[in-house]
């Protein structure tokens, strides 16, 4: 299929419009130029990849495993690309739910300090990860995720997607939001979880 081209009435004295002259056919012809609004342009800053390392289970109810927060004054927004709770027994353990949350607040715990980029000419991440025991304020009515723990030993539920398995595609987090993973009834200290996670950070509008 070749191209083609089409004439338009003779020049006048409305708007005019920025072009740029090309040759199809043996013509001179006017393309267009067409600029994306900004507003509504993801102008990422970095590209992020984690894994929360194990954390030992426990009975207390409730209990939250770890979370990811886009703190104040971050001026950043954030998309999370993949959040996966993993959780497998060193001993025989209770099934219960484990879920994820999003919240507006989450401290204590152990914050991870270094969070790897995929490209190291990325910014530093403007998220806060932490884990065991943190501290979170659940948005009422907000459950976005849910997971079986594992209750006889050596069982892992759904360790096969790990790196393939993306629930939470396009979750957009703006300053003061997060995600927790939580358990939802009385645990078990054999529990062994980890969180896999990964996220963009941009400034402008989350739409594309």
């Amino acid at each position: 299929m070749s191209e083609t081209y089409y004439q338009s009435l003779p020049d006048s004295t409305g708007d005019k419009f920025r072009t740029v002259q090309k040759t199809v056919s043996s013509q001179n012809v006017q393309e267009e130029v067409v600029i994306a609004d900004m507003d509504m342009k993801r102008l990422i800053t970095g590209k992020y990849i984690l894994s929360t390392g194990i954390i030992n289970g426990s009975a207390t109810n409730p209990y939250n495993y770890a979370s990811i927060f886009n703190p104040a004054g971050s001026g950043k927004i954030a998309v999370v690309r993949k959040w996966y709770p993993i959780c497998w027994a060193a001993a025989a353990a209770v099934y219960i739910e484990l879920a994820t949350y999003r919240v507006s607040a989450a401290s204590a715990g152990t914050q991870i300090t270094t969070i790897t980029k995929k490209d190291s000419a990325d910014a530093t991440a403007s998220l806060v990860v932490r884990h065991t025991n943190v501290t979170a304020t659940l948005v009422s009515g907000n459950k976005v995720h849910s997971l079986l723990s594992a209750g006889a030993i050596a069982q892992t539920p759904f360790i096969g997607n790990a790196l393939i398995f993306d629930p939470l595609q396009e979750i957009i987090l703006r300053e003061n939001e997060g995600l927790v993973l939580r358990q939802e009834a009385v645990g078990d200290a054999d529990f062994r979880i980890a969180v896999l996670m990964e996220w963009d950070e941009f400034t402008g509008e989350p739409r594309l």
